[in-house]
């Protein structure tokens, strides 16, 4: 996907045209079709590619067809239509972007309908900040004048999705559109109806093959039923057509994050950061996998940057952390843990950490405090369970010490059953990568868990003692 950056519109240097003395269509010398209609079919079907570049093209195709033509006001309202979309789809990009976006409207009385959705784009949130109310105004007003314009019920949709089924009204009006398809997939993920939703994607990629955004909703709505899925090819079919789609990247990454593909994963959140520095999905992943591969400095590193672009980020805040953690600056690993529940504060692996530092700071009362909130927010927390029966042994409630043992031994034992099953299943289809990050995985629980056995013969020996 090339870089493209939106100039401003000022589309009343287009909509002056309109009042310009009328021009004769030029013909094109083969076809005997006006060149104006041939640059405007040409338009519109780069327009229905829906994707950057398509609109791009189509923008200037619009633009070509109105100086030669401008009594066809029309051309100039789906020139505007495709350099709103392409803004939009800049902005979904997380591209900076600094032009000044100046709109104003052509005012083609016999376009009500369109002039009204045109104007409800130019306020999308993204484009315009506070003016989502004006702009549900103006396409409510564009879908009540004419409601058989599908795109009509897009820009509603995209503006509030909700259940009254906005997106599936414009699938079932022509003509048949690869935006129209894609955004009826993402309805049936929200729906949980995820066969529907491939089948809406793969719809999509049929009406406009190189619309990656359909390849990763595919590999999406197949990792929602099988979590082995192959989808590695959806993920690199979409970063191959489209290399700067900061989404895809930071999707195949995470994707090699799971297989335990350090190397791949770290390339493909470098190449986001490379498009953009400032993208904070690509920094807190390339954080995290540095993190688990004890690459701690450069870690540290994207993880303070992640929290210089989004202070929100409560996952760098744990992560941070746990570096801290792990190099035993228990101070600096608390401050970490408690700006970060600042903002996710029942973030139930945040709230575990807390407690640990707080134990290891010699505060064993806020460390059972907070585990014990740690349960409250998810019971089956096997950690919790483990941590807080080491306190009460210390404390000599023995028989409490052996039942939070006990609990925690079966959350662990449970999930080395899970992992075990996870491990057959995916060598039963030659999943040899799927396999070997579960195989690590275990390895740790498994280790875990013989820790929780051997403190639990140790309470039973205390318990076995004479008082």
């Amino acid at each position: 996907m090339m870089r493209l950056f939106l100039i401003a519109i000022v589309v009343s240097v287009l909509a002056a045209g309109c009042g310009r003395k009328i021009q004769a269509p030029v013909r094109a010398a083969s076809t005997g079709i006006p060149e104006d209609d041939r640059l405007y079919r040409e338009g519109l079907a780069a327009f229905h590619e829906a994707t950057p570049e398509g609109y791009a093209r189509a923008a200037g195709l619009f633009r070509r067809a109105a100086e030669i033509n401008p009594r066809r006001c029309e051309y100039s309202l789906h020139h505007l239509e495709s350099r709103l979309f392409l803004a939009l789809e800049q902005k979904w990009n997380s591209e900076d972007n600094d032009a000044n976006l100046s709109v104003t409207l052509p005012g083609c009385d016999a376009f009500e309908s369109f002039n009204y959705r045109l104007q409800a784009l130019s306020l999308f949130p993204e484009l315009t900040v506070g003016m989502r109310d004006k702009a549900m105004a103006a396409v409510n007003r564009a879908v009540e004048l004419d409601p058989n314009d599908p795109l009509n019920w897009y820009v509603l949709w995209k503006l509030g999705p909700t259940s009254r089924g906005e997106i599936q009204r414009a699938a079932n009006i022509p003509p048949n559109l690869a935006l129209i398809q894609y955004e009826l997939g993402n309805f049936k993920m929200l729906e949980g109806e995820y066969a529907e939703a491939r089948d809406a994607y793969e719809r999509a990629l049929t009406l406009s093959p190189r619309h990656f955004r359909s390849y990763i909703g595919i590999a999406d709505s197949m990792a929602a039923t099988d979590e082995d899925a192959d989808i590695e090819p959806y993920l690199v079919k979409a970063v191959g057509i489209a290399p700067a789609f900061l989404a895809g990247r930071t999707a195949l990454g995470s994707f090699y994050a799971r297989m335990g593909e350090t190397e791949k994963a770290v390339e493909q959140y470098k190449a986001a950061l490379d498009l953009n520095s400032k993208y904070d999905n690509a920094s807190l992943g390339l954080g995290i996998i540095l993190a688990e591969a004890d690459q701690t400095d450069e870690a540290e590193k994207y993880l303070a940057q992640t929290i210089s672009l989004n202070p929100g980020s409560f996952r760098a805040y744990y992560y941070l952390g746990n570096i801290w953690f792990n190099r035993g600056e228990f101070a600096r690993a608390r401050t970490q843990y408690e700006e970060g529940l600042k903002y996710m504060p029942n973030f139930a692996e945040t709230n575990y950490a807390l407690g640990a530092v707080l134990y290891r700071l010699g505060n064993p009362d806020a460390a059972l405090a907070q585990f014990e909130k740690v349960l409250r927010i998810n019971s089956l927390y096997g950690d919790a369970y483990f941590s807080r029966g080491t306190i009460r042994l210390e404390r000599r409630q023995l028989a409490d010490a052996l039942s939070d043992y006990t609990r925690a031994i079966r959350i662990y034992e449970g999930q080395v059953a899970l992992i075990n099953a996870q491990v057959r299943k995916a060598e039963s289809r030659g999943l040899s990568r799927k396999v070997q990050a579960l195989t690590k995985k275990r390895q740790r629980l498994e280790e875990t868990l013989q820790n929780a056995r051997d403190y639990r013969v140790t309470a039973e020996a205390e318990a076995l003692k004479p008082r």
